[in-house]
C-alpha cells in the first residue's frame, strides 16, 4: 500500500478493459452502445444509431470478452452478472440505473485474469435487495462515479474467492445500506498459505447513514484515502478479523463508534478527523509517515 490512492487508481484503470488490446470473440463487439429508452435487444443492436436495451443480453450476446457497454441516454438497464473481462461506462449522460428489489443488482463471478470497470451508474436496491456490487471473481475492479443505495446487505461487497483481488473505488457515494463497503479475503485454507488477499483503494467516497460504513476484514488490505464516513447506525470505519486499513484524510462524524480497530490492525497517517462521535476511536491507531 506504498503507492498512492491516486496513483494506484490509474493502475487499475490501465490494466483495465477499455485497453486497445481486446480479446475477440466472433462477430462481438469492441464496443457497444444501450439505450434503456430507445434500444431494442437483438442480434443486430450495438451501433450508436441502433442501440441495445439490456446489459445483460449485451454481455452475453454482443460485446467481446474486454470490451465495454457505453450507455447513450438516461434510464433503467436491469441487472447484470459479469462472468468475463468488461466495462461499462456512463459518461455523464444523467442517471443510468440498476435497480433490483432482491438478490444482487451488480454480480461479478469473472475469471482471476478479469478486468472490470463499473462507471457512472445509479445501483439502487430499494431496502429489499441484497448486495449493489457483489464482486467475488476477478482479477481487478474499478468502480467509479457511481451511487449505491438501499441493500440490506452490503451496497459494495468486494470479496474475492481466488486471484489477486485488486480493486479501486473512487468517487461513489454508498448510503443506506447495511454496509457500505465490505472488503473481505479469503481465509478458509490459510493455514496451507492458500488465501486470497483483496488489496486496493477507497478514494473520495462517502459512506453514509449505512448500518457500517467501511468495514475491511479477513486479511483484506484497505487504503482509505479521503473518505467521509457519517452518521452510521453503529460504526463508521472498521477493521476485524486481521483485516487491516491505512488512513488518511479521512473523517468519521456521527457515528455512535468513529474508527473500531477489533482484531484487525489500523495505520494512519495523522491527517484524519473523527470528532462527534459517541465514541471517536475503539482500539488502538498506529502512526505512519508518508513515503
Amino acid at each position: 500500500m506504498r503507492k498512492s490512492s491516486s496513483a494506484f487508481f490509474a493502475a487499475i484503470l490501465a490494466t483495465g478493459s477499455l485497453a486497445p488490446n481486446i480479446s475477440h470473440a466472433s462477430g462481438a463487439l469492441p464496443r457497444a452502445w444501450a439505450s434503456a429508452q430507445f434500444g431494442a435487444d437483438s442480434a443486430s443492436c450495438g451501433a450508436l444509431t441502433s442501440p441495445c436495451k439490456t446489459f445483460q443480453y449485451m454481455h452475453d450476446a454482443i460485446v467481446a470478452v474486454g470490451g465495454a457497454i457505453l450507455v447513450r441516454d438516461p434510464g433503467a438497464y436491469g441487472p447484470v452478472v459479469i462472468k468475463n473481462a468488461l466495462s461499462i461506462v456512463n459518461a455523464n449522460v444523467g442517471d443510468a440505473s440498476v435497480s433490483v428489489s432482491s438478490g444482487d443488482a451488480i454480480a461479478v463471478q469473472a475469471p482471476t485474469t478479469a478486468s472490470i470497470l463499473i462507471k457512472g451508474l445509479v445501483i439502487d436496491g430499494g431496502g429489499t435487495a441484497t448486495n449493489g456490487v457483489n464482486a467475488t471473481g476477478f482479477g481487478n475492479i474499478a468502480i467509479q462515479d457511481c451511487t449505491v443505495m438501499g441493500f440490506k446487505g452490503n451496497g459494495l461487497a468486494i470479496v474475492p474467492q481466488a486471484g489477486p483481488g485488486l480493486f479501486a473505488v473512487a468517487e461513489t457515494l454508498v448510503r443506506d445500506n447495511g454496509t457500505g463497503v465490505l472488503v473481505q479475503g479469503n481465509i478458509a485454507n490459510a493455514q496451507n498459505m492458500n488465501y486470497v488477499q483483496p488489496t486496493g483503494t477507497l478514494t473520495r467516497v462517502k459512506a453514509n447513514a449505512n448500518g457500517v460504513g467501511v468495514l475491511a476484514t479477513s486479511l483484506a488490505y484497505v487504503e482509505i484515502d479521503q473518505v467521509d464516513a457519517t452518521a452510521n447506525a453503529t460504526t463508521g470505519l472498521s477493521v476485524t478479523n486481521n483485516g487491516f486499513i491505512y488512513l488518511t484524510k479521512s473523517t468519521a462524524v456521527g457515528n455512535p463508534t468513529g474508527v473500531k480497530v477489533s482484531g484487525g490492525f489500523a495505520s494512519t497517517y495523522g491527517d484524519n478527523s473523527f470528532i462527534r462521535n459517541g465514541v471517536n476511536i475503539s482500539g488502538s491507531l498506529t502512526a505512519i509517515a508518508h513515503n
